[in-house]
């Protein structure tokens, strides 16, 4: 792909990252480096020009997690503001005119549209899982033009002594709803993958795990992929197991190092797995994060294990 284009008014730092979102149904591809917003369509040659969408402006910061609606018409951009708000901008790059959707007064991130249904979009409560309630939310123009919570995390009206520490939703494709996952520090189960969902349907257990970390799904909706913060548990670990992997990953989140992470993938169906196999992983950018293409043929997770350290992509043949 070409070139990024950086701007001259954008400080550069050696260990940033470009994140970017791919439209689904067109070879589009929309990108946030620190405060650059662009977009490119690739040709068959995998070339192209960006456009930029934004730079710098005083005031704001943007977001590091790019959304583009499937049909690539559309992409959102978030800010923290200097008076402490964030702010969901709407970008129309037919119309080359921006809008802003809605701002929270708290710290909101993980903005994304929903694949299935674009007019909903989902987006997080974000701070430590240990004393946010409502972590996971969901906003339609004319439904929910406030945002609303979606999924209920405390346990008998009890927060946080008996509830369920969430986070890392994944909207999904075959409808609207999104893949919550109840992490393993949860003082009350069950942990694992739920779905939640956009209308008053009642959030739902996928598959009980107590160390799922990181979800992901393709365009059926029957295959759900995960990575674990402790040894993958199939049945759930004994308490004391538990208890072990808990304090291992609360320990590497602390000091920055390297901890063990599974790589499985889930079949909702005929409750069923397929152990892909253990990684190593450390700060951002090497969780694993593992993600499905959209026939849910293809598997890709990063690895940051010293002998086989970087981005790895797997064919799921048992799917063909």
């Amino acid at each position: 792909m070409p070139e990024f284009p950086f701007s001259d008014d954008v400080i550069h730092h050696e260990n940033a990252t470009i994140c970017i979102d791919v439209a689904q149904d067109i070879p589009r591809v929309f990108a946030i480096y620190r405060d650059i917003a662009a977009y490119i369509d690739i040709d068959e040659c995998g070339q192209g020009t960006w456009h930029l969408i934004r730079t710098k402006r005083n005031g704001c910061k943007l977001q590091g997690l790019p959304s583009i609606t499937p049909d690539g018409e559309r992409c959102l951009i978030a800010e923290n503001r200097d008076d402490g708000l964030c702010v969901l901008v709407e970008y129309d790059i037919t119309t080359q005119t921006e809008r802003v959707l809605f701002s929270k007064s708290w710290y909101a991130n993980h903005f994304h549209y929903c694949p299935h249904d674009p007019a909903w979009i989902g987006f997080s409560h974000e701070g430590a899982t240990e004393t946010i309630d409502d972590r996971c939310w969901a906003w339609h123009e004319t439904l929910a033009p406030n945002g609303k919570c979606v999924f209920q995390q405390a346990i008998n009206g009890k927060f946080p002594d008996a509830s369920i520490f969430a986070g890392h939703e994944r909207w999904c494709f075959h409808d609207s709803s999104a893949l919550v996952v109840a992490y393993a520090v949860s003082t009350q189960g069950p942990r694992g993958i739920y779905e939640a969902f956009s209308d008053d349907r009642p959030s739902k257990l996928i598959w009980e795990c107590n160390t799922a970390w990181h979800c992901n799904t393709e365009h059926s909706g029957r295959y759900i992929v995960i990575d674990t913060s402790a040894a993958w548990d199939h049945p759930p670990a004994s308490p004391e197991e538990h208890r072990k992997g808990v304090e291992a990953h609360l320990e590497a989140d602390r000091t920055k190092s390297e901890n063990l992470s599974d790589v499985v993938l889930i079949d909702r169906e005929t409750r069923s797995h397929l152990y892909i196999g253990r990684v190593s992983r450390r700060k951002h950018p090497y969780h694993p994060h593992p993600a499905l293409s959209q026939d849910g043929k293809w598997l890709v997770y990063t690895d940051y294990s010293a002998e086989t350290r970087g981005v790895w992509i797997v064919e799921i043949q048992y799917l063909n």
